[in-house]
């Protein structure tokens, strides 16, 4: 498990947060009620000689909760003095007597609907957890529910578009995608001239795809349909994921990818080579932005960059210059550089709180546990009684 979070704040994260050292043991600071919170459940799970998942969950959670704060003030972006405003907001405005639970599922909520939007997982997100608070999240979380439209899950034209955009290359190996080099004859000779290799180069959402999907909805009125639980928490995590979008300050994002084929549209798609499209969907891969427009410093985890001969550390998103015939005219909209720094923001935390071994660990219990119904599809019971393990209540003293 990850360390633990550092004992304090120093006083210029503190003075960012508008918050004083020597305030009210309920208003010192968001940080410090979140270590309070930490050191509770390490509590727990140590006395249950580390065996108890629910307790590890809010360790998790409030670390991730620490760590977006952390990241937040040491990277400054656009996203910061929203964002942190929200979570002061969500934790100190609260009325509750029981903060650590507060933290915990407020911590939890950011887990699974926003580090899990940009992470590919065979596991369905848990419900969104309850906190004192919930009428007013309910409402929000209603709201961009109602906006949410199926999303048309052929999405072959964006794909086009995507290729056509970022020149049939892998933004971060150089490479060329193989397959049009065989279709496209001046493509196969710059790929000869240029030198960098050819591969499986693909298409890769930003916001992950699977957000979209599950969702079966009449795109002429706008409602949705839900046959299943698995569809419903599906729904619930989308539009908890967009409710968070809009606290950050994102809102027009958070429209955007609610309308239909919004998490197909060009801003949410790049191309990379296939082993590094994995990387990128488990958040070991991500940018961060430069102070240049659509330039990015690329960040890895694993040392991934030493296994590519062309690997970039640095890259510029532009559109190719030599289009395909089909897309000479077309609107070819680069990468938004919101949700790149957004899910690099996602990726940092996501290492630096332990989420993704947390996230890993859900993963290999659904795997070596999986059950199927009678019918072929996967229990609903099963699932449930899974994240059960990990998200049930607990009292902490």
């Amino acid at each position: 498990m990850s360390e633990i979070l550092p004992p304090q704040l120093d006083s210029s994260l503190l003075s960012s947060l508008g918050l004083s050292a020597s305030a009210p043991l309920q208003s010192v600071s968001v940080y410090n009620c979140v270590l309070h919170a930490e050191q509770a459940a390490i509590y727990i799970f140590n006395q249950s000689g580390g065996t108890d998942k629910v307790a590890k969950g809010h360790i998790i959670a409030s670390r991730v909760l620490g760590c977006l704060l952390y990241v937040f003030h040491e990277r400054p972006t656009f996203i910061t003095a929203a964002a942190t405003s929200t979570i002061r907001t969500e934790i100190l405005n609260d009325t509750t007597d029981d903060r650590n639970s507060l933290i915990y599922n407020v911590g939890a909520m950011y887990r699974d609907h926003l580090l899990r939007a940009f992470r590919t997982t065979m596991t369905p997100p848990p419900p969104t957890p309850q906190h004192p608070s919930r009428p007013t999240f309910d409402k929000m979380v209603d709201k961009w529910g109602e906006d949410l439209v199926s999303a048309n899950l052929n999405y072959d034209t964006s794909r086009k578009k995507a290729l056509a955009r970022d020149g049939y290359r892998c933004k971060l190996t150089q490479s060329w995608k193989d397959s049009s080099c065989k279709e496209i004859r001046e493509l196969a000779q710059m790929a000869r001239e240029f030198d960098t290799g050819r591969g499986n180069v693909q298409v890769c959402h930003i916001v992950n795809e699977s957000l979209a999907q599950h969702i079966d909805g009449d795109t002429a009125s706008g409602k949705l349909e839900v046959h299943s639980l698995a569809q419903t928490t599906q729904r619930d995590s989308a539009a908890s994921f967009l409710r968070i979008l809009d606290g950050f300050g994102m809102r027009e994002i958070a429209t955007k990818l609610a309308e239909a084929n919004g998490v197909h549209s060009l801003a949410n798609l790049l191309c990379l080579l296939t082993s590094v499209h994995a990387n990128f969907d488990d958040l070991a891969v991500w940018f961060e932005p430069t102070s240049k427009e659509h330039e990015y410093t690329v960040h890895t985890a694993y040392s991934i960059a030493t296994t590519y001969g062309h690997w970039q550390d640095n890259v510029t998103f532009s559109v190719f210059p030599h289009r395909h015939k089909a897309f000479r005219n077309a609107e070819l909209p680069l990468p938004d550089p919101k949700l790149l720094t957004l899910h690099g923001i996602c990726a940092r935390v996501a290492h630096m709180s332990g989420a993704v071994e947390y996230f890993d660990e859900i993963d290999r219990d659904m795997e070596s546990l999986m059950v199927l119904a009678s019918d072929g599809s996967t229990s609903t019971a099963f699932f449930e009684s899974v994240l059960a393990l990990y998200t049930s209540t607990l009292s902490v003293p």
